[in-house]
């Protein structure tokens, strides 16, 4: 195997492939690299059982081959190198990276006992803007669990109804739903795992440009192509939370408040909040004032924002994080809150549409606060 490769292009594509390389596993071969030069294209995968990817980009290949090389050592010394062409040859078991005056030479493996991503069977195929997807993401994965062991929980699920996509992130806490309108005849519930999710925001995130992302359902696995990237993952089988159950229908106080003062002055509050011990904040709602009470062992805190006001006065407490992790996702000048009683859960939302909703239950009232 003998090619030539811009350095810019291989160490993106080599960073992107990180993200699929496992780092602590028993099994030295996920360690790797594949690599494949063919038709001046070099294919790269990377795949640890759970999540993959495959990259393919140009390259001038002299003799066509493939291989598997350390993922990390490779990468790194690929992006320490300078904006030239890099000059990549397989002779028997080492491959030679070499550009300019510099050259390593990295031991290979064989390829053959690789895990390459499985094939997909394709059931389903949707087409969205990156855009659209990255807002999504930023809108919805804060609010999943962070605990593995919750498998429903530490997930997203995607609904397909006909016109309509809705992606949704849950805790014990809170939900966070926002969905998409969307053009198909598709029906059907996918769960996917939330570290599967993150990783594909961050590669969107490397797309200054709105591109086409495709995705492939299959029935265990789903693609997500964009570019002349694909990234794999796993499907669970799991019963996600009735979540639709336990979302309010009506309200009895509602609120309209300037986003960017609610935040801030939450954000002064929450300095007094030791969230180990589950202080909260109290949210008194007067007339036109929402006014922000906090005691804690360290001192207490008191802040008024103006409102508008519909329906009765409400006092209820929250966790701060709760709403911190909203507002600073949302770009809206001002959002809505909606509170049915001190004891059940508030939804927020950014319009009247219901295209995004946030749900936090709130906590006890303590004679402290």
């Amino acid at each position: 195997m003998k090619f030539s490769v811009n350095q810019k292009q291989l160490a993106n594509a080599l960073n992107m492939l990180q993200r699929c390389v496992a780092q602590r596993t028993t099994k030295d071969i996920l360690n790797n690299i594949y690599i494949k030069a063919k038709d001046n294209k070099i294919l790269l995968i990377a795949h640890n059982l759970k999540i993959g990817m495959e990259i393919e980009i140009d390259a001038n290949v002299e003799v066509e081959g493939e291989t598997l090389v350390e993922a990390f050592l490779f990468s790194d010394f690929v992006k320490r190198l300078p904006d030239v062409d890099v000059f990549i040859e397989k002779n028997n078991n080492k491959l030679s990276v070499s550009a300019v005056s510099s050259t390593i030479n990295l031991l290979t493996e064989d390829y053959r006992d690789y895990p390459f991503l499985p094939e997909i069977t394709v059931k389903n195929e949707i087409n969205l803007p990156s855009i659209a997807i990255k807002e999504v993401l930023d809108m919805t994965l804060f609010s999943a669990s962070n605990d593995e062991s919750k498998i429903s929980l530490n997930s997203q699920l995607i609904e397909v109804n006909n016109s309509e996509l809705t992606f949704v992130c849950l805790d014990l806490f809170r939900v966070a739903l926002r969905k998409i309108n969307l053009k198909t005849d598709i029906n059907g519930e996918y769960l996917i795992p939330l570290r599967s999710m993150q990783e594909l925001n961050k590669i969107i995130s490397y797309y200054k440009d709105n591109v086409n992302i495709k995705m492939e359902i299959g029935e265990k696995n789903i693609n997500f192509i964009i570019g002349n990237i694909k990234f794999t993952t796993g499907l669970i089988d799991a019963s996600f939370m009735k979540y639709k159950q336990i979302l309010p229908t009506s309200y009895d106080t509602r609120i309209v408040i300037d986003r960017r003062m609610f935040y801030d002055a939450l954000d002064r509050a929450n300095l007094l909040v030791n969230n180990s011990e589950d202080h909260s904040v109290r949210f008194n709602i007067v007339d036109d004032r929402l006014e922000l009470k906090i005691n804690s062992q360290i001192g207490n805190f008191f802040e008024s924002i103006p409102v508008e006001l519909e329906g009765v006065n409400l006092t209820i407490a929250f966790r701060p994080k709760f709403w911190l992790d909203v507002l600073k996702v949302v770009d809206t000048e001002k959002v809505i809150l909606e509170f049915s009683s001190n004891i059940r859960p508030c939804i927020m939302k950014v319009n009247d549409n219901n295209d995004y909703i946030y749900l936090v239950l709130p906590m006890k009232i303590r004679d402290e606060e």
